[in-house]
């Protein structure tokens, strides 16, 4: 599939919403990706952008985990998941995983970042961290912590580079010097080097 191809697709699902330049800069990223690589996106929404990367790195055996907690039932969210402006459901994640072919390596997980690294397999290491989620400082700190299953050569790459997230990710960056910037553009992308 053509990088057209994919950014045709992915574009016309919530996310990346059309927005083309964003969408390819996102694909420039995941192509970048080894062959079996593990791809983890925090904020996943409707699943626009994990079909981008799930499409991108498909034919390589790639996967994609999303973190999101609109993943969890309504009934048992808690409270403070009133406060999420727009929640996608687990059901619309999938369908969009299944529209595009990608149902068999787009794997969902329910919840903030808080309630599912405790979850995560030490040993499942990650090439790409993708954060687009709460974009409040304190939730951008505990999303920043899932680089702790990079490999040597993983990248992250940081969505809206706005106050918040801005100051937790440079916080995170500022000790954590082995990750070095890749590009400015949105999403801004480090490598661990």
């Amino acid at each position: 599939m053509t990088k057209d191809d994919v950014l045709d697709k992915a574009c016309s699902v919530s996310g990346p919403g059309g927005r083309r330049d964003y969408a390819g800069n996102l694909y420039d990223i995941a192509d970048q990706l080894p062959e079996n690589c593990r791809i983890l996106e925090i904020g996943a929404q409707f699943g626009g952008s994990g079909v981008l990367m799930a499409l991108t790195v498909k034919d390589r055996g790639g996967v994609v985990y999303s973190v999101d907690p609109g993943f969890v039932p309504v009934k048992k969210r808690p409270k403070y998941y009133e406060d999420f402006p727009i929640l996608a459901t687990l059901a619309q994640y999938m369908e969009t995983a299944e529209k595009f072919g990608c149902e068999d390596i787009m794997f969902p997980l329910a919840g903030t970042s808080v309630e599912v690294i405790p979850r995560w397999p030490e040993e499942r290491l990650l090439d790409l961290v993708f954060i687009d989620g709460d974009h409040t400082y304190e939730c951008v700190k505990q999303d920043m912590q899932w680089l702790q299953f990079t490999k040597f050569g993983s990248m992250v790459a940081l969505d809206d580079w706005i106050e918040p997230v801005r100051d937790a990710c440079e916080e995170y960056l500022k000790d954590h010097p082995e990750w070095e910037l890749v590009t400015e553009t949105i999403p801004r992308c480090y490598k661990h080097g």
